[in-house]
């Protein structure tokens, strides 16, 4: 079986490219979009305002070839009543195979556009199920609370990923966010978490020794590096040693 008769038969044309729930709730939902249930609504709201413009631009494109049809169309019956017209077969032929691109073309819109009213309509279920635990946690906490929150969470799973990595002491912007943070409760909450993550994380997998002292070089790298740039009555930078809070390895017998 040759490729274009392969099209043919397997329709691909008409093969959805939509995204599955799973993969939605996953990978499009998943992660720091939906680390928290009012980060999961905020990030399905951002969807479907996504998809809403879409679909504009989908519907206005397939209104454009069904004109596009209707004028071929109209230009074919033309050209066949004028007998003394030169090349008109030509014509013809050409205006067939317009005729056939523009059907072509507007039924991969309609595919396009289907797909993607078929990923709205698992966004909106999932949607209206976060809301419900949004509006739950609402009697609770504040907006604020929700977010403040959410940041928490999002920042904390970014350090056990860096743990889990072996790049924590090297990832300065983390660093940096965690140190920019105003708010001194969050600072702590996320410090306290880092501390349990750390002492509790397995040796065998993640040298924690080096770990602390590589970040600690390398504040210590910038500090010194901001002292010789800086007047002398620029206070010092203090640098944070969390080797304290580290359980060093085992020696192996």
């Amino acid at each position: 079986m040759d490729f274009e008769q392969f099209i043919v038969d397997e329709n691909i044309d008409n093969v959805s490219r939509s995204n599955t729930e799973f993969e939605i709730n996953n990978i499009v939902l998943g992660g720091k979009k939906g680390i928290t249930p009012w980060k999961k609504l905020k990030s399905c709201l951002w969807e479907l305002n996504s998809r809403a413009t879409e679909v504009k631009k989908l519907r206005r494109r397939i209104a454009l070839e069904e004109i596009e049809f209707e004028r071929i169309n109209r230009r074919l019956e033309e050209i066949k009543n004028e007998e003394d017209r030169v090349d008109s077969d030509l014509d013809v032929k050409e205006l067939e195979v317009e005729l056939d691109h523009t059907i072509h073309e507007k039924s991969l819109l309609e595919r396009q556009l289907a797909d993607i009213l078929a990923e709205a309509d698992v966004l909106m279920e999932i949607y209206n199920k976060v809301k419900a635990e949004v509006e739950t946690l609402k009697e609770k906490y504040s907006e604020n609370d929700l977010e403040k929150d959410n940041f928490v969470q999002m920042v904390i799973t970014e350090v056990d990923n860096q743990l889990l990595s072996n790049q924590i002491g090297s990832n300065i912007n983390l660093m940096g966010t965690i140190k920019g943070i105003v708010d001194i409760e969050v600072v702590n909450h996320i410090m306290s978490n880092i501390k349990q993550m750390v002492c509790e994380s397995m040796v065998d997998q993640i040298n924690l020794t080096e770990v602390a002292q590589k970040y600690v070089a390398i504040q210590k790298q910038k500090q010194e590096t901001k002292k010789s740039s800086i007047k002398e009555n620029t206070e010092e930078i203090k640098v944070v040693d969390l080797s304290e809070h580290i359980k060093a390895p085992e020696n192996e017998e």
